[in-house]
């Protein structure tokens, strides 16, 4: 193979989007020939150092052969066909470098079932759906419902397959095109039938090696065939780019809601994704939302970007590094880029006010994440989510007499009422007749569900914590089992924040505390539910003045407990100053030190989240594991002081949790 001064590059693709890419190609230093197959008009003359194959090629295993033979040093793949066909595989097999993702990663493109199931099961904010495989039933759920929709063959459709309909009788023709007349062939054989949504559409276009993304610009491209976005939907009409209703604050909120989630889900599927993913995204009043994932260059936002990118950026190594997972050590110049492109990438790296280079992205390390996708009722104070034996969720959280949620997927999620729906009355003397209760800690063992309580007044030490338990979890189906303990002036810590967990050994504890003297540990009789003996373990506390801890909750993963906590102040809306901080340990009963092993009673602690752009005061943490990852949950404040429900994936780095 030749040298990456010398690299011979075999373009695979015949459009638009080929063309620009050869052009590109050909201004790399580092290219020697770019080969074309089958190419067009454009890569045919007027190029220098490109060429055209003119052979009857009729597979992809002979192509493999025809790149041996002229000692192709990496192969580049337009067409979605080819890619999610698998050809990156034929290539990587015989020991040449491909840049395009792997079948299997490639099936977020090319099957939209699959798609949409995995943006909700990964949190990826996106329009709700519908999958058939049979035309009644999708006729009969158009006929249900009340809101425009769109109609979206399953398959591969050269980027045509989507239909708007206007009215019910365009949408049951629609159906009968594509499932019955084979309008897009066997990829209509299934339809994925969404919700239609308002807004701007844009293309983001991430180069990723499997460990590092690299994000372009945002382009808007233009589908329907007539003026004024009339007629049907065509592969696309042309794009530009920068598009001036994006700034640097939706980047970013696409960087975290979007980008991150979307390339670590991948790698937990097996699936790392290296390559280029074209996510095509709509601009909503709620924020951004995916209508699309394409597994490789979108055509024609590669005809705008290209045009874009620096003259002295050397694509063929980009995309070379993406292959060697190398992209962390490529740097993109943008110094002669317009200001709107300067601004729209200040956030990833500024050099003394002004952007030298688009800085390569960790996949999911960096700057906190933003909550992922939640829907439905999700104003909640201090939340705590056990999942059923039926794989449903239940929620409790802050609320009158402990408020209760419900959902079946961990996204949407509705009131389902409150524990004691006919009051609390034992916890008077505790609330002054308050009937909010506090900090919930709910679980399922030992088949029944098992719910540790606080009564207390606000900076107060006259508190108590209650036990309840139920065999379904549903409202007014709880029995109260009594005080399990209770904290007043006379001590040096605050009865409340309860959090149930179990060592390795079978033991039970709760552990609990705020403010004062921080995180305490007592042992739990499992037959009872209540306090065994009267050891009080100290776990944590803050050292510093005016430090507040509170809201403790341990989980134990392989060899370490976990011992997740809130610093710092709760409760004030947008100018409160939560952050959730985390140790661990190798004994439930500590010492829980921080990733510079100060011990958590010396006032350690690692942050884990904390106020970033508009999520403020992040905290109350509670940790549940899925079937996808260990789940983070959490609340935090809007600028409106509306406290809403965060959830977030963790994955571990060293035996360190980290959210995205």
């Amino acid at each position: 193979m030749s040298t990456n001064n010398h690299l011979r590059i075999l373009l695979v693709g015949k459009g638009g989007r080929e063309h620009a890419l050869a052009w590109k190609l050909s201004h790399s230093p580092s290219v020697d020939h770019v080969f074309v197959f089958p190419g067009n008009g454009g890569t045919a003359k007027g190029l220098a150092k490109v060429s055209n194959i003119r052979q009857n090629i009729t597979d992809y295993t002979e192509l493999v052969s025809l790149a041996r033979h002229l000692a192709i040093d990496l192969v580049v793949v337009g067409p979605d066909d080819a890619v999610v066909g698998g050809i990156e595989g034929l290539f990587r097999d015989s020991g040449i470098p491909c840049f395009a993702p792997t079948k299997e990663a490639a099936e977020i493109e090319g099957s939209k079932a699959y798609a949409k199931g995995f943006m909700k099961k990964y949190g990826v904010p996106t329009a709700g759906y519908e999958i058939f495989d049979d035309i009644g039933l999708a006729k009969a759920y158009v006929s249900a419902v009340n809101h425009r929709i769109v109609i979206k063959a399953s398959g591969l459709a050269a980027g045509k397959g989507v239909v708007l309909p206007t009215s019910k009788e365009e949408a049951y023709q629609a159906l009968e095109d594509i499932m019955v007349k084979g309008l897009f062939a066997s990829a209509g054989s299934s339809v994925v039938i969404e919700e239609y949504l308002e807004g701007d559409e844009i293309s983001v276009l991430t180069f990723s090696d499997g460990e590092s993304i690299l994000t372009l610009p945002p382009c808007q491209d233009h589908k329907r065939i007539f003026e004024n976005n009339t007629g049907p939907n065509t592969g696309g009409m042309g794009a530009y780019t920068p598009v001036p209703f994006v700034n640097a604050q939706q980047m970013d909120e696409i960087d975290s809601q979007v980008l991150r989630p979307t390339f670590a889900g991948l790698e937990m599927e097996g699936r790392t994704f290296r390559g280029m993913l074209f996510t095509g995204i709509i601009m909503t009043s709620e924020g951004p939302k995916v209508l699309e994932y394409n597994a490789r260059f979108g055509d024609p936002e590669t005809q705008s970007l290209m045009m874009l990118l620096p003259p002295e950026s050397d694509l063929a190594l980009i995309l070379l590094a993406c292959t060697q997972q190398n992209l962390k050590n490529v740097t993109l110049s943008a110094d002669n880029l317009t200001s709107f492109f300067k601004m729209l990438f200040s956030w990833k790296q500024l050099v003394g006010g002004v952007m030298a280079t688009m800085a390569v992205a960790p996949v999911v390390s960096g700057q906190y994440p933003n909550p992922g996708a939640v829907s439905g009722n999700t104003n909640v104070h201090d939340p705590t989510i056990v999942k059923t034996p039926s794989g449903t969720y239940i929620m409790a959280h802050t609320g009158a007499n402990v408020a209760l949620k419900t959902s079946t997927d961990r996204t949407v999620w509705r009131d389902a009422g409150a524990v004691f729906p006919g009051g609390a009355s034992w916890t008077t003397p505790y609330t002054n007749g308050d009937t909010n209760l506090w900090a919930p800690d709910i679980s399922y063992r030992n088949g029944k569900y098992w719910l540790y309580y606080s009564a207390s007044t606000f900076g107060s030490r006259k508190s108590a914590i209650f036990l309840a338990t139920s065999t379904t979890g549903a409202s007014g189906s709880w029995t109260n089992q009594g005080l399990v303990i209770e904290s007043s002036d006379a001590v040096d810590y605050n009865a409340i924040d309860p959090n149930l967990v179990v060592d390795a050994q079978g033991n039970w504890w709760l552990s609990f505390g705020s403010f004062w003297t921080g995180i305490k540990m007592i042992s739990i009789n499992p037959s009872t539910g209540k306090r065994s003996g009267t050891n009080l373990v100290s776990l944590a506390r803050r050292t510093v003045a005016d430090g507040a801890i509170e809201a403790p909750f341990i989980t134990r993963r392989g060899n370490y407990y976990y011992l997740w906590v809130s610093f710092d102040r709760c409760c004030n809306g947008a100018a409160s100053t939560y952050r959730i901080m985390v140790g661990r340990s190798t004994s439930i009963t500590g010492p829980y030190v921080d990733k510079n092993g100060v011990s958590m009673l010396n006032g350690g602690g690692t942050e884990v989240m904390a106020s970033h752009g508009s999520i403020n005061g992040p905290g109350h943490p509670a940790v549940f594991t899925d079937a996808d990852a260990d789940v983070l949950v959490y609340h935090y404040y809007t600028a409106q002081n509306a406290a809403l429900l965060g959830i977030n994936l963790i994955r571990y780095e060293s035996d360190w949790p980290v959210v995205y």
